[in-house]
């Protein structure tokens, strides 16, 4: 039969509540006899018992009491007993007006106890009463008659008593019987109830149970073969119930076992190939789980562990670097309740710094989510402890030479490797530039004082070189055009003295020759003797106005050739200016870089934050370059303005050398023109008259001409002395 299990289950059940509901409704009708038994002896039966019970007291009451007033004769103090003798008669009749009402059957039998009762208690009153007003021989008549009504109600009263005990213990006895007949029928419901249960208990068994225990044992035996080992169950005889579906089921299941296990395997062997790939790898490489226990590290990680023990150990005292799988990263922070908290809600890489002991860490932390929970976690740990400390000391260095310190080395004793070498050429380059920087401005400052003697040394390469090869080749130059100037200057001196003195001796013999005119008409051989005498005169003059001119002429072409050298003074200032801006290209050239340095630095976050402020002293020392190279730039503008000046000097020398020329061309065509006057003064005295009104004249002008003549000397000697005081500024 394929009945499904399930219907079984429903069946068996039902018929198992319908025997639990047959054992209750059994149990509920023979419980409810029992209650009502117990009910009623507890509320009528047992209190009947306990009234008559104290009915019988009350009797024994009165009678006491009424008897210690006859002992006592009712003296002061003992005569309370008629009190107590009456609340135990009303007792005795409340008693009575209770039994009557629990037990109303009986209720004429219990009221015919009342007057037997008050004959009882009215012959005690009297008895006692007796006794106390007649003492003993009174008393003692009523004795007898007290006595016997006592008997009377003892009597009845007993009798009430015990057909209410045995009513009492009859309805007690079918009580019991009750029980037991309840207990008989509720455990032979029981019994019925086990007999069905073992009855459902073996049908389970061959029909539920059985086939669980047989797939309990199929699923074991699938569990203890592997992976490769799992075969579908054969479902031939199954039943066609849940257990037959059950096996359907684990069929279903253990195909998918079979390609899960397939997909385990190829991802335990790509799992096997990352850990090898991270085993070797040079990275230092820790994986945590949820939890944040480590679960795993490769070498580097412990090999960077090793070399930073020490200092770790000052903080962590029991750090192990072999011991950390099994562990938890909490060891590595201060508040691992803050870094629980923030690696909670990380979804993507997230970068931190921290302090082990002294050494600097970056910890790279990349969560692993799966279906949005946390897996675990990645932790890559860099020691950048040297790093920054060489940031920290180039950050020093580049800081001093901001502010134009440039003796400041870094220290290369605790480098190595790529930070040595890094350091190292840090110090040759600020090595050479301040050397070079420092000769520079010796030199220009030498310069300024006027003492062009000094020369730069030419083992500079590159632009250093250069620059240095360049200033040279310009002091040259300068030097050169200066000793040409001085030069120039001293013959221009020497030809304007020596033209101010002939000029000085004309200007005598012209006012001699007009002091002979004065006598010319006196005497004609004193006329033809100083005609004579201004004939050679004039011809000494045209001599000496020829040297003068000859003089004048090498002035020019030396004054000429001052130009050239201001020239080619200006043009080594220009190739300076050249060189200044090249230096403005390198500063510039230099910022650029140094800005493209902090951008990269800036993408790349946290980790190039030093980068950036490295980059941004080395913008600063650009700029400084920048400044110092405008600075130079000044100086030898300054230079130029004063070559300039000099340019300027001697072209107005040449200007009045030229003037000085002209001049000397008409005192020369003047003194022809004397020359002339004297032959014709010798050619006849009929003119002379003529000759000498033309010769006061030409000697008037003569006399006009050598004032033009001297004072121009004069300039031109003053000018030179100027130019002359000018270049005596340097010194070569």
């Amino acid at each position: 039969m394929n009945t499904n299990i399930s219907t079984k289950v429903y069946q068996l059940l039902g018929v198992f509540i319908a025997l639990l509901l047959v054992q209750a409704g059994i149990l509920f009708y023979q419980t409810n006899n029992v209650t009502e038994e117990s009910s009623k002896l507890m509320n009528q039966k047992l209190p009947l018992l306990l009234k008559a019970k104290d009915l019988q007291m009350s009797v024994v009451q009165v009678q006491q009491w009424l008897t210690d007033i006859s002992a006592t004769r009712g003296l002061d103090g003992l005569n309370d007993g008629f009190d107590v003798a009456k609340e135990q008669a009303e007792k005795f009749h409340k008693i009575i007006d209770s039994i009557s009402q629990l037990d109303p059957q009986h209720k004429s039998d219990y009221q015919t106890l009342k007057p037997i009762f008050d004959n009882y208690y009215q012959t005690g009153i009297s008895m006692a009463t007796a006794y106390v007003e007649q003492g003993p021989a009174g008393g003692n008549r009523m004795m007898s008659s007290f006595d016997d009504a006592a008997s009377a109600i003892n009597i009845q009263v007993d009798t009430a008593v015990q057909r209410i005990t045995k009513t009492v213990n009859a309805d007690l006895q079918h009580a019991v019987e009750s029980s037991k007949q309840s207990q008989l029928t509720v455990l032979a419901v029981f019994l019925g109830c086990c007999l069905f249960t073992l009855l459902a208990l073996r049908f389970t068994r061959s029909a539920i149970i059985n086939p669980l225990y047989k797939l309990r044992d199929t699923v074991k035996s699938l569990a203890s073969q592997g992976d490769n080992e799992i075969q579908p169950i054969s479902h031939q005889d199954l039943p066609q119930n849940e257990i037959g579906q059950t096996y359907f089921a684990l069929n279903e299941l253990i195909e998918k076992l079979q390609a899960k296990a397939a997909e385990e395997r190829a991802i335990a062997t790509d799992n096997g190939r990352i850990k090898k790939a991270l085993d070797v790898c040079h990275a230092n490489v820790m994986v945590a789980d949820k939890n944040l226990n480590i679960i795993y590290h490769n070498d580097a990680l412990v090999e960077m562990m090793e070399k930073a023990t020490d200092a770790i150990q000052t903080q962590l005292p029991n750090f192990d670097p072999h011991t950390l799988v099994g562990s938890n990263i909490d060891q590595f922070h201060y508040k691992p309740e803050k870094q629980r908290s923030l690696l909670a809600t990380l979804t993507s890489t997230y970068t931190a710094e921290i302090d082990l002991g002294g050494r600097i860490m970056i910890q790279i932390v990349t969560p692993v989510i799966d279906n949005g929970q946390h897996e675990g976690f990645v932790v890559e740990w860099e020691d950048i402890t040297e790093e920054r400390d060489i940031e920290d000391q180039i950050q020093t260095l580049v800081s001093e030479a901001a502010h134009g310190n440039l003796t400041n080395r870094i220290d290369l004793s605790d480098k190595s490797g790529f930070f040595k070498r890094l350091a190292s050429e840090l110090n040759d380059l600020m090595e050479v530039t301040d050397t070079a920087l420092h000769d520079v401005v010796s030199m220009l400052s030498k310069m300024s004082q006027g003492d062009l003697s000094n020369r730069l040394d030419n083992s500079y390469k590159g632009v250093f070189g250069q620059l240095c090869g360049d200033a040279n080749n310009m002091v040259e130059k300068l030097t050169s055009v200066v000793s040409d100037l001085n030069n120039s200057s001293e013959n221009v001196a020497t030809s304007a003295n020596e033209l101010a003195s002939a000029n000085n001796s004309l200007q005598a013999r012209t006012e001699s020759q007009a002091s002979g005119l004065d006598q010319t008409a006196s005497s004609m051989e004193e006329i033809t003797a100083t005609v004579q005498q201004t004939s050679a005169n004039t011809s000494n003059v045209a001599d000496m106005i020829n040297n003068a001119a000859r003089t004048a002429f090498e002035g020019e072409q030396s004054v000429g050739k001052v130009i050239e050298a201001m020239d080619s003074i200006q043009e080594a200032s220009g190739q300076i200016d050249k060189i200044i801006i090249v230096i403005d290209e390198i500063a510039f050239q230099t910022n650029l870089l140094a800005l493209n340095a902090a951008v990269e630095a800036a993408r790349a976050g946290e980790s190039g934050r030093s980068f950036a402020v490295v980059a941004s002293e080395v913008r600063n020392l650009a700029q400084r370059s920048a400044s110092a190279a405008g600075n130079i730039k000044s100086l030898i503008t300054d230079s130029v303005k004063r070559v300039n000046v000099g340019v300027e000097r001697v072209q107005h020398s040449g200007e009045v050398l030229n003037e000085l020329i002209g001049c000397m061309k008409e005192v020369k065509e003047l003194v022809d023109t004397v020359s002339v006057a004297t032959q014709e003064q010798s050619t006849g005295v009929l003119q002379i008259n003529k000759t000498v009104s033309s010769l006061d004249e030409a000697t008037q002008q003569n006399s006009a001409l050598v004032e033009e003549l001297a004072a121009t000397a004069s300039d031109l000697a003053s000018q030179a002395g100027e130019v002359k005081n000018s270049l005596s500024f340097f010194k070569t």
